[in-house]
């Protein structure tokens, strides 16, 4: 039995949310403020599954979820594997071997897309962590 595939469980679906604001609250390109941030209502978030077709390998060349998301994706990928057949004893899903999965102090990424319940509008929100190496790493 092959499993059906989990949003959040790949490298590039753990970089990815989406949500939508709900219709009480003005659309997400109203104001210069991101709905997140001003306290517009979001609902809740979701990730994408099949990240396959917009990314090769399932991972964002370069860059890692959040430590926050890994950790979450982590968990997921557990569970998924429970009740399956599990001949590995890997901790993450097979696309962070594609995300220099060797070097954990990487540069990390979270790109929140916010969409309207028209979806005429639409903000993206991207953060970043860059690793910068201080004199006392070796």
């Amino acid at each position: 039995d092959s499993k059906e595939p989990v949003a959040g469980l790949s490298a590039a679906s753990s970089c990815i949310r989406i949500s939508q604001t709900s219709p009480q609250s003005s659309s997400p390109t109203s104001s210069s403020s991101s709905p997140s941030s001003s306290g517009g209502l979001l609902l809740p978030s979701f990730r994408p599954v099949y990240t396959h077709q917009f990314f090769e390998k399932e991972c964002i060349p370069g860059w890692r979820p959040t430590l926050q998301a890994e950790q979450q994706s982590r968990q997921m990928y557990q569970s998924w594997k429970e009740g399956g057949d599990n001949d590995t004893d890997e901790e993450l899903h097979p696309s962070y071997q594609h995300c220099r999965h060797d070097h954990p102090k990487e540069a990390r990424i979270d790109i929140h897309a916010i969409i309207s319940p028209s979806c005429e509008n639409c903000q993206i929100e991207i953060q970043t962590e860059k690793y910068i190496p201080t004199n006392n790493d070796d």
